[in-house]
């Protein structure tokens, strides 16, 4: 069953269940509702949500359909997290960044924004992606001809770590 179907407050008691079942099950804390419910926009499909609790990370992905180069988190989102205490971290892209990726499952552009923010002791990654094909020399990534984007959200609890391996700063 789609989350559309499931009524808001079900689905609302259904989220807190479960990150108390995961609570007592791996004794770390949920991520915090706040993100979720700022960073996952209307629209948005395929949602996913997963915890990580030997990384003590919390992923959620979904899809939303926006013409490049818009952006689902855009510059609202980011003044609601400064409004919350989040601290926005140097690294990461702002505007698109474009380039070819080959790996074995294929050959195709990756057109993405990477931007971090840090509060108390968790690191937020926003990845927001578009896919495309390359150029013929494949040294480049053709604009996209599709309107998926594809959004990233990880909250990671172990922020020093990931600022030292990322090598980003948040002040």
């Amino acid at each position: 069953m789609q989350e559309k179907q499931i009524g808001f407050n079900r689905l609302s008691v259904l989220r807190t269940l479960v990150c108390s079942v995961i609570l007592a099950i791996s004794g770390i804390a949920c991520t915090d509702s706040e993100i979720e419910k700022l960073l996952v926009i209307n629209g948005a499909y395929e949602l996913q949500r997963r915890d990580f609790a030997d990384s003590n990370a919390h992923h959620i992905y979904y899809k939303v359909d926006l013409k490049y180069p818009e952006a689902a988190i855009a510059a609202s989102h980011f003044q609601s997290l400064k409004r919350l205490g989040w601290l926005e971290c140097s690294g990461g892209n702002k505007e698109w960044d474009s380039y070819p990726e080959i790996t074995e499952k294929g050959e195709f552009g990756v057109h993405q924004k990477l931007i971090y923010w840090a509060k108390d002791d968790r690191l937020l990654t926003i990845s927001m992606r578009y896919y495309s094909d390359l150029s013929e020399d494949k040294r480049y990534a053709k604009p996209p001809n599709n309107s998926i984007q594809y959004v990233f959200i990880i909250v990671d609890s172990n922020r020093d770590l990931q600022t030292k391996h990322l090598k980003i700063s948040c002040k």
